[in-house]
């Protein structure tokens, strides 16, 4: 583990660490169809924190507070991850089933 990483006090710390290490290194590859032999589209990790920041700030925008709760309920794509740990950096992230019916899916929420 490096000395920057153990001095991370949050998850915006190590997030910022990540993009500084690793910048132009690829943090995500998305393949859309799942074919292996289609194009990925590709995320720098540099890219995806300031995806991630974007995202943390839009959700911030519509008035989430680090004490709210986002329930998360879509099938994962190329941004699934970013808004993912965007939620997780502006409140507290609650993945849910997508596949659940609408009443339980009420309940959980």
């Amino acid at each position: 583990m490096w000395q920057s990483e153990i001095n991370a006090s949050s998850l915006v710390d190590r997030l910022d660490n990540l993009a500084a290490r690793h910048g132009p290194a690829i943090a995500q590859s998305f393949i859309a169809s799942g074919e292996p032999t289609d194009d990925p589209l590709e995320l720098s990790f540099a890219a995806f924190v300031a995806d991630v920041r974007r995202r943390s700030k839009a959700l911030a925008a519509l008035g989430i507070e680090p004490a709210d709760v986002v329930a998360f309920a879509a099938p994962l794509g190329a941004k699934s991850y970013p808004t993912l740990v965007a939620a997780l950096v502006a409140a507290t992230l609650a993945p849910v089933n997508y596949f659940l019916e609408t009443d339980a899916l009420v309940r959980i929420i």
